[in-house]
């Protein structure tokens, strides 16, 4: 199955999961994944948090910014990939001038117990 994200509607999300300004997303999403590209606009962010019947990878594509983790940041640059497992919390932050523009996907799992 190819993913055309180019041929997918990009929607604006504004406040993203209670971030700051926006983000824009094409997404594949089906019943096992949510499959993504998105980006983080300068000075935006998707806000805190928690990853419960799911995990993210995010990998960055251009831009650079930040994951702000339980504990600590993260330094994200083109090339450099995260992964939030099941049960973390996460959020990411463009702190830059230019687009965060990121490939994440977002596979569904049982509940923690």
């Amino acid at each position: 199955m190819i993913i055309d994200f180019d041929a997918l509607e990009e929607q604006e999300i504004p406040n993203f999961k209670g971030g700051d300004g926006s983000v824009s997303a094409a997404a594949h999403v089906d019943a096992n994944n949510r499959i993504m590209r998105a980006t983080v606009h300068p000075h935006s962010s998707i806000g805190w948090h928690q990853h419960l019947k799911n995990s993210e990878i995010v990998y960055v594509l251009s831009g650079t910014g930040k994951v702000v983790v339980e504990g600590g940041e993260e330094p994200l640059a083109p090339g450099v990939c995260h992964y939030c497992p099941a049960g973390s919390y996460h959020s990411v932050v463009n702190d830059g001038e230019e687009d965060l523009v990121v490939f994440a996907v977002v596979p569904e799992h049982a509940a923690l117990s």
